[in-house]
């Protein structure tokens, strides 16, 4: 994937859009390429309202982003930039929904994933619609990132300096009307109030008035409206009282609002950007590059199926395939929750991102890139992740419901204290608005369900949606189909059956002094006897001198190769036999320690 080279955003050509290529063709042609070198910040793409998205109609720009279905429909995925509240995402769904087959809002991930049909509709309709109810779509990828967040945390910076200026100004207001005040020094400190508060109702509140105009607009009822409208009369009634000499204004009240609103968001922002990470740990845990057989390392987006790679000690899969020659033992615990490393050898399957830890493989890809079980893996969690739990859904609906009743109850309120005076009852209905806002009934839900798949995912569980989430509270028996899933991936010395107990574990420790396999960890706290002509088996074992005898030490597999009969396993346990001059001297009976919690 490209990138723009004047505004390095995604591109599958040298420029993302026609706009981009005149400025960067304009500030080269008069000499000042240096722009590039040094500029420090850069340019951001334009607003999806202001800019045409039709460009990205053109099958070549759009290719990238999709994803056919079997059924000839598209698929695509965008970042959406400016969602506040669950009811921005039912907005942005109804609108996308009236013009695609579905469409889906991700609230934790800030992602829109719609499906449509090629004949009807392109790629850039659907990000001119999101553009035109307030908010901006942007093709995803794989490696796409949240949206910036330099200007948030410019506004939170502005609303924080000003709050905090403007509290102290209204603490001497306050102790001045207890202890008296000049009427010169209370109107100055009021402008000097109204100075402050400017940048905030300019600026950092910036986002709260794009929701309401949006959700005026389009005739739905969004917490931003509340919010807007709270902050709008209370600083109009403020600049109002300052103008006509009041003794009360509340610059204080709308400062120190707007800051701690800014600090909920940003606080919810963080809890998004862990969530979307889940899918991005778990393509980064694949291999990034991999070894042809002629040793050349290549991308391993390069490879494709029929390809033969070599894997070895240490090496992660690159793809999923077949092992064509070569033996070894291979950690699938990323997969399978397993921790004791799998046997494999010829004709044997074999998963990307799974770790070779002993031994050499050449494998025959079957499957590379997005068709491996690992992105697939990987798309499985996204999915689960737009999968609404049904209490979910409730919250949504009664949000939208609670906001409009607050709205009716503000206006109630007004009528009812206006006889006190206009000013008095504005303060009360806009109190009603500030203290019934309606952002935890919005928010809980959706942010306990992303931070509960977010804390499962950091412990290596994979949700499938936040309604598994819901129906396990309800469960009464857990079953866990995989040892790994409790145990500590550690493996142990359980059992030694030998003659000479002492004897046969300090061979079997100078053997395995020279071995990188997982086994070998359970002999590193055993005294060990001094080991000669030590050789690896890569995938069976390990072979040397001991005082001179020939010494074996590894699977029933490569005593039975050497004609060394040994009984077949008899429990669950990982056996290790020793054999001294062709003869079985012990068995180590190896385990994994069970999770103490």
């Amino acid at each position: 994937m490209n990138t723009c080279r004047h505004c390095s955003q995604p591109s599958v050509d040298e420029f993302c859009c026609p706009a981009c290529r005149v400025v960067y063709e304009t500030i080269c042609g008069a000499g000042l390429q240096a722009y590039y070198r040094r500029r420090e910040v850069v340019p951001s793409t334009p607003s999806a309202v202001a800019t045409s998205t039709a460009w990205m109609n053109r099958a070549e720009a759009a290719e990238p982003f999709l994803a056919h279905l079997a059924n000839g429909d598209l698929q695509a995925t965008f970042l959406i930039d400016g969602l506040h509240c669950a009811a921005c995402c039912w907005l942005v769904e109804k609108a996308v929904g009236q013009m695609c087959r579905e469409a889906r809002v991700n609230y934790s991930t800030s992602r829109l994933t719609a499906t449509w049909s090629p004949q009807q509709i392109g790629m850039g309709d659907i990000m001119a619609r999101v553009a035109s109810v307030g908010y901006r779509a942007t093709p995803a990828t794989e490696d796409a990132a949240m949206p910036a967040d330099r200007v948030w945390m410019l506004r939170l910076a502005v609303a924080g300096f000003s709050a905090g200026n403007v509290m102290l100004l209204a603490a001497a207001l306050y102790c001045g009307a207890f202890s008296g005040m000049e009427a010169g020094w209370v109107l100055f400190f009021h402008w000097v109030s109204l100075v402050l508060c400017l940048p905030v109702v300019g600026f950092a509140a910036v986002p709260f008035w794009q929701g309401a105009c949006a959700a005026i607009r389009h005739r739905v009822v969004t917490m931003d409206l509340p919010i807007a409208v709270g902050l709008a009369t209370t600083f109009s009634y403020s600049v109002w009282a300052t103008l006509a000499g009041q003794p009360k204004v509340y610059f204080d009240t709308v400062a120190m609002f707007v800051f701690v609103l800014l600090i909920g968001r940003t606080l919810e922002r963080s809890s998004q950007r862990r969530v979307a990470s889940t899918v991005e740990r778990l393509l980064a845990s694949g291999a990034r590059t991999a070894r042809r057989i002629d040793g050349v390392e290549i991308d391993v987006r390069d490879l494709l199926p029929g390809d033969v790679v070599e894997v070895r000690t240490g090496d992660k899969m690159p793809v999923d395939g077949v092992v064509l020659a070569g033996r070894a033992w291979v950690d699938e615990a990323m997969l399978t929750g397993e921790s004791t490393p799998v046997e494999k050898s010829a004709d044997v399957a074999v998963t990307a991102a799974t770790l070779c830890v002993d031994g050499t493989l050449q494998v025959r890809a079957t499957r590379t890139g997005s068709e491996t079980t690992l992105a697939q893996m990987a798309r499985l969690v996204a999915a689960a992740q737009e999968r609404r739990a049904p209490i979910q859904r409730v919250a949504d609906r009664a949000a939208a419901v609670f906001i409009g009743v607050v709205l009716g109850l503000s206006v109630v309120t007004l009528w009812l204290w206006h006889a006190q005076g206009w000013g008095q009852a504005m303060m009360v209905a806009v109190s009603v608005l500030i203290v019934t806002c309606p952002c935890a009934l919005g928010l809980a839900t959706p942010l306990a369900v992303a931070t509960a798949s977010g804390r499962a995912a950091a412990a290596g569980i994979l949700l499938r949606g936040g309604d598994v989430l819901e129906a396990l509270q309800s469960a009464t028996c857990v079953v866990l189909d995989k040892t790994g899933t409790v145990t500590e991936g550690v493996l142990e010395i359980r059992r030694v059956e030998a003659k000479d107990r002492t004897a046969a574990l300090r061979v079997a420790a100078a053997l395995e002094r020279h071995a990188t396999h997982p086994v070998a960890r359970a002999f590193l706290n055993v005294d060990a006897e001094v080991a000669t002509d030590v050789h690896t088996l890569p995938g069976l074992g390990v072979e040397g001198r001991v005082h001179g005898r020939a010494a074996l030490l590894g699977s029933p597999t490569l005593l039975r190769e050497r004609g060394i009969g040994v009984p077949p396993a008899a429990t669950g346990e990982t056996e290790v036999w020793l054999a001294v001059e062709g003869q079985v001297v012990a068995m180590f009976a190896l385990a994994d320690r069970v999770r103490t919690e």
